[in-house]
């Protein structure tokens, strides 16, 4: 069910190379959008881009007390176009690839060991995929919130959804939303496969359950979904450089919301 005091459909889409956040407005006519996010792009310069690349970056103390108290990047790690950069330079204190961590049968994903192979890093420095994947997550829902909450429009008051791979299983799926709940995502939120394109529609019948309709797969985040007496789009979300793009075989039942709330043990299928 819609929440009552949602405004907006947000759609996540947490990349292995990139992440980026589209929204839409449950009422009225409202255009899709596309959220720009606010990053380093070098330790004096900052832009604004519709992709947050999935690298994040343990500075070095003289990096870190250059950048401590900005309001963009304050945190321990540093998310984004900068810390993709850093990868090359210095790729013992840059993590990346969590999303593709985190269905990885043969690694503990709740265990710190990201970057992969650091020796530069002590154990205790280092984070688990899923942490990984919570403060990329983390960092677009405080994003949101600089943007709109003053307006009225906190994050967690939204329709959130996340998408995942149709490769995702059971247990990455639940990392995923364990990985939500640690960015303080609220417990309702949801997981869509992400071969749902622009022209399949889910009818929520108000307890998100709903049956997909797959006419064409085209690949990518969340696109067409339909709610009780509300109809509504997220335009196609940028084009993720160097990813590749998780598809389905036509003719194969792409999966259905999944809520974290309930802690479903896989996404159910039509």
């Amino acid at each position: 069910m819609t929440k009552d005091r949602a405004r907006f459909a947000i759609g996540i889409d947490l990349g292995t190379t990139n992440s980026a956040l589209a929204f839409a407005p449950l009422v009225g006519e409202g255009t899709p959008e596309v959220l720009l996010v606010p990053q380093w792009e070098g330790p004096a310069s900052l832009t604004e881009k519709p992709t947050l690349p999935s690298f994040l970056y343990l500075p070095e103390e003289a990096v870190a007390a250059h950048l401590r108290g900005e309001e963009v990047g304050a945190g321990q790690w540093i998310v984004g176009l900068f810390a993709r950069m850093k990868a090359s330079e210095a790729p013992g204190r840059v993590a990346h690839s969590a999303k593709s961590w985190l269905c990885h049968h043969a690694a503990d994903r709740s265990a710190p060991f990201l970057p992969w192979g650091s020796t530069v890093l002590a154990r205790e420095q280092k984070i688990s995929p899923v942490r990984a994947s919570a403060l990329i997550l983390n960092y677009l829902r405080g994003i949101w919130n600089s943007r709109f909450a003053q307006a009225g429009f906190a994050f967690n008051d939204q329709d959130i959804t996340v998408t995942v791979p149709a490769s995702f299983d059971a247990a990455a799926q639940r990392l995923t939303i364990t990985a939500a709940e640690e960015a303080g995502f609220p417990g309702d939120v949801r997981l869509l496969e992400d071969g749902v394109g622009p022209d399949h529609e889910v009818d929520a019948r108000g307890d998100h359950r709903g049956r997909v309709d797959e006419r064409r797969d085209r690949g990518g985040p969340l696109h067409g979904v339909r709610k009780p007496d509300v109809q509504w789009k997220l335009g196609r979300l940028p084009h993720r450089p160097g990813e590749e793009q998780q598809r389905h075989d036509r003719g194969r039942p792409v999966g259905q919301p999944w809520s974290g709330s309930k802690h479903r043990a896989e996404v159910e299928r039509v």
